[in-house]
């Protein structure tokens, strides 16, 4: 017979200050926490760019990778908002704007568009990313459409 094994995980060193989060001190754990939640705004705000081409962004889901294209068009008749997605199941996409949402969804697997137009610079519009079956929460992403860059 074996003997029992602990079931807690063993700490993992942190390569950056060599040692493990339950051995650093308060202030590295502050400042490790800091840099996290930098991170997790930064995945969860998309700033944008009028160009020619769409900017992508792909995320691991636990129903498989979604990818995601926006498109901000600003010489067009009128500015706007294109965002296109790659479902690996049923879903539904969700764009909101001030003046009006747009919904689009399927029952399987492929692509979904959503299209919000009038679309004013350095302004958030909030894309909101739904699986069927799936108990969790919508994802929920802040995009900035911008003109210049700016530094979130």
């Amino acid at each position: 017979m074996s003997p029992p094994r602990d079931s807690s995980p063993s700490p993992q060193r942190l390569p950056s200050i060599g040692i493990s989060y339950q051995e650093a001190a308060i202030e590295q754990k502050m400042t490790l926490a800091l840099l996290v939640a930098k991170e997790i705004i930064n995945s969860l705000s998309w700033p944008i760019l009028p160009t020619q081409t769409p900017t992508e962004r792909q995320w691991q889901t636990t129903a498989g990778v979604l990818r995601v294209r926006a498109h901000y068009q600003l010489q067009a008749p009128v500015p706007s908002l294109r965002v296109v997605a790659d479902f690996p199941q049923g879903g539904s996409l969700t764009l909101h704007a001030p003046e009006a949402s747009t919904v689009s969804q399927r029952s399987q697997p492929g692509q979904l568009s959503v299209e919000a137009f009038d679309i004013e610079p350095n302004q958030s519009y909030c894309l909101e990313i739904q699986f069927h079956d799936s108990q969790q929460e919508p994802l929920t992403f802040a995009i900035f459409p911008q003109v210049k860059v700016e530094r979130l």
